[in-house]
């Protein structure tokens, strides 16, 4: 996902199918926290996210974050995970919040789970509406829409 601003490139995020993302089903401290079976494509990983620095502080990746649950929700995912840093406990770089916060997943609806490694804690929505005998997702959408914001995200 890429969000743009006055039409330049201000940040992106990465989404997609968890078992796609191999360096997620590897590391030991998410396989511990997670709940879900680690080759259920239906569980996408929401990892990483930058913004570059003229555009920080601008809520942008609140855009990206509701951008990607768009995406994965219209792709069919049942569950989005993340794996955000806490802020609240210490002081963090920049650069070492690519994962973003966990206050901008909080502030999204998504529900905290475990703590991990490095000051980052596992968080997940997952999809009411969608039976566990049907693989296909309702027309309704339960995600809040990003609104307000001067800035669009898309694909590319």
């Amino acid at each position: 996902m890429i969000a743009y601003v006055d039409g330049d490139a201000a940040g992106w995020a990465r989404i997609g199918p968890r078992p796609g993302q191999q360096r997620i089903v590897h590391t030991r401290a998410i396989v511990r926290a997670t709940g879900e079976p680690l080759d259920d494509d239906g569980v996408w990983s929401l990892t990483c996210f930058v913004v570059r620095t003229q555009y920080r502080g601008r809520g942008l990746n609140s855009v990206l974050l509701a951008a990607a649950v768009d995406l994965a929700e219209r792709s069919g995912a049942r569950m989005i995970e993340a794996y955000p840093v806490d802020t609240s406990r210490g002081e963090h770089r920049p650069n070492d919040l690519y994962h973003a916060t966990l206050s901008t997943f909080v502030s999204a609806g998504f529900t905290v789970g475990l703590a991990l490694t490095g000051g980052r804690v596992l968080v997940s929505a997952a999809r009411p509406d969608l039976n566990p005998r049907d693989d296909r997702l309702s027309t309704g959408s339960h995600y809040l829409p990003c609104q307000g914001h001067a800035a669009r995200a898309g694909r590319e």
